[in-house]
C-alpha cells in the first residue's frame, strides 16, 4: 500500500495529537490529587477564628480617628510569653470586652482569664467548650503551645473578650 505525502502528515499529526492528550489525562489526574493541599498555609492544622463581636456598623473610620463603638471596653497589654505568637507578640495591645454570659464565648475566641496553674493573667484561645458535673468550662491553648492549657477554664475566671488588637 502507497501513502501519499499529506496522508502520512495527517498519521503524524494523530499519533501526536492522541499522545499528547495521552499525558495530558495523565498530568491532569495527578494534579487533582492535590485537592488538598494547601500552597499559602504553614500549617496543616487551621486555628479557629474568633466570634465576630464587631459588627461592620459599629466601626466608624473618620478623618482623624477610629471609633468602635462596644459597651465597657478594657485596654490590656501582654507580657512576652511567645505562646500567642504570631497573633499576640512583644509590643501588641488589645480592646477586651468582659462577657456578660458563657453564651457571649466561643470557639477560636482569644480570652484573657485568671489561671490557676500561673500566676497573673494568662491569654489564650478557646479551643472547645466542655461540660463536666460542676457545668460550662472551655478549654484553652496558646496557638505557639504544644499542649492544651492544664485546666478546665470556668466562666467565672474569664476577665475578657479580645476584640481587637493593635499593633
Amino acid at each position: 500500500m502507497y501513502l501519499k505525502g499529506g496522508s502520512i502528515s495527517r498519521i503524524i499529526v494523530f499519533i501526536l495529537l492522541f499522545t499528547a492528550g495521552f499525558f495530558a489525562g495523565d498530568v491532569i489526574s495527578y494534579a487533582g490529587s492535590f485537592d488538598n493541599v494547601k500552597p499559602f498555609s504553614l500549617s496543616s492544622n487551621e486555628v479557629n477564628s474568633p466570634f465576630d463581636h464587631i459588627k461592620e456598623e459599629d466601626i466608624d473610620v473618620l478623618m482623624d480617628k477610629v471609633v468602635i463603638n462596644v459597651e465597657k471596653p478594657t485596654w490590656a497589654r501582654f507580657a512576652d510569653t511567645n505562646s500567642m505568637d504570631p497573633i499576640i507578640d512583644k509590643g501588641a495591645n488589645s480592646i477586651e470586652v468582659k462577657p456578660l454570659s458563657e453564651k457571649d464565648v466561643h470557639i477560636g475566641d482569644i480570652v484573657s482569664y485568671n489561671a490557676r496553674f500561673t500566676d497573673g493573667v494568662v491569654i489564650h484561645r478557646v479551643i472547645d467548650i466542655k461540660e463536666d458535673e460542676k457545668g460550662l468550662y472551655y478549654v484553652m491553648k496558646g496557638d505557639n503551645n504544644e499542649n492544651e492549657d492544664p485546666e478546665r477554664v470556668r466562666f467565672e475566671q474569664l476577665k475578657g473578650v479580645v476584640i481587637a488588637v493593635v499593633y
